[in-house]
C-alpha cells in the first residue's frame, strides 16, 4: 500500500481487528480496513456483515476482505452496497503471481457438481483444471 501514497499498520493478527491501511489520497483517502482469513468452505454473509460491523467502529471509509476459499452471491451483492472488495481464492492466486511472480495454490475451490439452481453454491466458480 505504501507505493500508492497510503501507510499502513498492522493493528491485530485477531480475527475481529482487521490490519488497516490510511491514505491522504483526496479521491480513496480515509482507512481501509484489511481481513484476510482462511476459510475451506464457503464465505457466508456473516463475515461480510462482521466486517462492515467493524468498519462502523473505526469510521474506516472501505473494507477488503480476502480468502482463501470462495464468497457466496449474498456476501457479494453485500460487499458491494457496502464498500468492501472481496478477493476469492481464485483472484489471490492471480494478484500472488502478478505482484511477487510465485505459483501458489491458495485453498479449495467450490464444487464443482453443484449447479447455481440448486443454491448450494452461489459464489464464483475457481479456475477451471
Amino acid at each position: 500500500m505504501s507505493c500508492r501514497g497510503s501507510t499502513h499498520a498492522v493493528t491485530c493478527s485477531s480475527s475481529r481487528l482487521p490490519n488497516s491501511s490510511t491514505s491522504d489520497n483526496l479521491f480513496f483517502g480515509g482507512v481501509c480496513l484489511i481481513q484476510a482469513k482462511r476459510w475451506a468452505k464457503l464465505v457466508g454473509l456473516e463475515a461480510v456483515h462482521a466486517l462492515t460491523g467493524v468498519m462502523a467502529d473505526h469510521n474506516a471509509t472501505t473494507g477488503v476482505l480476502v480468502t482463501t476459499s470462495w464468497f457466496g452471491r449474498a456476501s457479494e451483492q453485500f460487499a458491494q452496497r457496502n464498500r468492501i472488495t472481496l478477493i476469492n481464492g481464485a483472484e489471490l492466486k492471480h494478484l500472488i503471481k502478478k505482484h511477487l511472480n510465485i505459483d501458489v495454490i491458495p485453498g479449495t475451490t467450490p464444487p464443482r457438481n453443484a449447479r447455481a439452481s440448486d443454491n448450494r453454491q452461489s459464489g464464483r466458480p475457481g479456475p477451471t483444471i
